[in-house]
């Protein structure tokens, strides 16, 4: 479980980057009107960074104990 967290916080800042642009900023119709402009990309995916970082910092324990292999693995148990 903690391997997808990893995962999940190393790939937000870029699929936020990638959505934000694409649909915000130069796939709308708004965006020739100065409503959605790449500052705006650029702020949430600042914004998504830091929440990555914060996500990070929170599971170090976590990393350290995979690095290590004493990682608990994830079990799915078939009830009676």
């Amino acid at each position: 479980m903690s391997l997808g967290s990893i995962w999940a916080f190393i790939c937000y800042p870029i699929l936020t980057f990638a959505v934000t642009f694409l649909f915000d900023c130069a796939l709308s119709p708004l965006s020739f009107a100065g409503e959605k402009t790449l500052g705006y990309v650029i702020a949430v995916t600042v914004c998504s960074l830091i929440m990555s970082v914060f996500i990070l910092c929170v599971h170090i324990p976590n990393i350290k104990r995979l690095l290590k292999g004493e990682e608990k693995p994830l079990v799915a148990y078939k009830g009676n």
